[in-house]
Order: C-alpha cells, then sequence, then structure tokens
C-alpha cells in the first residue's frame, strides 16, 4: 500500500474524483450513442424541451458527446483504477491523458487569441450562408437561432399549449446581420412570383413565434411581412430586427469571463491530477504480486 501521508492521501483523493469522472464519462458517451443511433430522439427531446433542434444539430452534439465522453471515461477509469492497484502503468496513461488536455486548452487559447478575426469572419460566413441556402422553414439552424426557445414546462412566465415555460431571449434574432438577407435566400428565389411579393422572413422572424414550429396566426403574420417589406429598423410590433451574428457574439463576449474561469478551473484539476499521481507513485509500494 501507499507509504506516507501524503501518498495516502493522494490515492484516496484519485480513487474519489476518478470515480465520478469514470461515471460521468460513461453517462456522457451513453447519451452520445443514444442521441446517434436513436430514430426518435427528436420527440424525445421535444417531449422535455419545446426545442425542435435541426438533424444537423444532434448529430453534431452525438459525435461530440461521444469523443468527450470516451476520452473522460478512459481518463477515470485510468485514474481511479491506477490508484487503486497503484500501478504506475495506469497512473502513467491517467498522467499522459491529463497532460493532453493542458496542452490542448494552452493551445486552443493561443489559437484562438491569433486568430481571432479570422475565426470571426468564419463564422459570420458560415451564418451567412445558412441565410442564403435557407430551404427548409421550421426545420433549420436559421430558425432554432431567431425564436425564443422554451426550456422547461414548470417554470417561467410563458405559457404554450396551456403549459408553463421559461424562455430565454439569448438570441430572439433574424438572420445574419438582419432579416432583408432572407429575400434573396434559395427558399424565396424558388417561390412563385406572387408569393414572393407576399413573402420576405421566415415565420421564426416573428416576435409571435415564441417556441420552435409555433403556428403564428394569420393576422401576426401579414404584420411582420409587412414590416419586413417596409424595411421597419425600430418599434416593430412583429418582426425582429436585430442580426443573429451581433447578438451571437454578444453573448460570447459577455460571457468570455465565465468560459476563461471553466478553462482554468479544468486546467487547476488537471495540474492538481498529476501532482497527486506523481505523489502516489513516487511512494508507492509492492503490494500486487503481479505487478
Amino acid at each position: 500500500m501507499a507509504e506516507g501521508m501524503c501518498a495516502t492521501c493522494s490515492r484516496y483523493l484519485l480513487i474519489a474524483f476518478n470515480f465520478l469522472f469514470w461515471v460521468s464519462g460513461g453517462a456522457l458517451l451513453g447519451l452520445g450513442i443514444w442521441v446517434r443511433v436513436d430514430s426518435q430522439v427528436e420527440d424525445t427531446i421535444k417531449q422535455f424541451v419545446h426545442i425542435n433542434l435541426p438533424v444537423d444539430v444532434l448529430y453534431a452534439a452525438a459525435y461530440v458527446f461521444i469523443a468527450v465522453g470516451t476520452f473522460i471515461f478512459v481518463t477515470g477509469f485510468c485514474g481511479c483504477c491506477g490508484a487503486i492497484r497503484e500501478s504506475a502503468c495506469m497512473l502513467a496513461i491517467y498522467i499522459g491523458c491529463l497532460t493532453v488536455v493542458i496542452l490542448g486548452e494552452l493551445t486552443a487559447g493561443v489559437y484562438l487569441a491569433i486568430e481571432r478575426t479570422n475565426l470571426e469572419q468564419m463564422f459570420n460566413e458560415n451564418l451567412s450562408s445558412q441565410v442564403q441556402n435557407y430551404t427548409d422553414p421550421g426545420n433549420s439552424t436559421m430558425d432554432f437561432l431567431q425564436i425564443q426557445q422554451c426550456f422547461y414546462n414548470s417554470i417561467g412566465h410563458l405559457y404554450v399549449n396551456n403549459k408553463q415555460c421559461f424562455h430565454s431571449s439569448i438570441f430572439d434574432c433574424c438572420g445574419s446581420y438582419n432579416y432583408s438577407e432572407f429575400n434573396s435566400s434559395v427558399y424565396a428565389q424558388n417561390l412563385p412570383e406572387q408569393s414572393r411579393k407576399e413573402w420576405f422572413v421566415p415565420d421564426s422572424c416573428c416576435v409571435a413565434v415564441k417556441v420552435h414550429n409555433a403556428k403564428i396566426s394569420d393576422n401576426d403574420k401579414r404584420t411582420c411581412q409587412k414590416e419586413a417589406k417596409t424595411m421597419m429598423s425600430s418599434n416593430t410590433k412583429q418582426l425582429r430586427t436585430a442580426g443573429c451574428y451581433d447578438k451571437i457574439m454578444k453573448m460570447l463576449y459577455t460571457n468570455s469571463a465565465i468560459l476563461i474561469g471553466v478553462g482554468m478551473g479544468v486546467a487547476f484539476l488537471a495540474v492538481l491530477g498529476i501532482i497527486l499521481s506523481i505523489c502516489l507513485c513516487r511512494n508507492r509500494t509492492e503490494y500486487w504480486e503481479w505487478e
């Protein structure tokens, strides 16, 4: 067994924390696999939250969950079992995984600092492309971004289908820069000539649509389309006039301190894990005969 107070404390701390990481990594991995393989996942998610996520967003999230969950699962397993068995090999793998986390954070931080302008331009171009290639009202990434999302049924002040829910107005926008971009979208170009005179923005750009794929009254729709047609920029009753790019960038900059704090917290835990592992390795005993 580990010799000395430092090694003993390190051993039990590593076992406790890495067991939690191991379980959470397995849960995240299972969630990612479920989202990717379950054909009814969209309906299931919609039962709990009033959000109809686009399929491409769901699949992208699933791959992220699987990758991150696998890494956390392996790291937690090596850290927990390595501490239990006092295995130098497993603890070395654990230290290597934590080193990858630290180097990854440093690399990402430097890259973001150097390439921030280019990344913002790439994101802006991608968002504009989403608007230009808009072809499927009610089930696109832009529809998802533009509305005020309803997250829970039990709290808040917004009522949908006689159920109370909490809504977020983080984005509440229309288009990339503004709503006028939709007039040149693929969907608008493919409309019959008469319909093009009446359609200027999707329903998700209208204030009355507070939940994804919610129905809008004919009167609210006419008001919204009329405000878009007359290019109103302020004092609109139904039209969301703010661009999504500015709203999203504002949210990122506003919460940048939180993101940096989370990153520093993860790095601190990684450094602490490396220190505890080294302390245990230096004071381990040849307790297990098969090692």
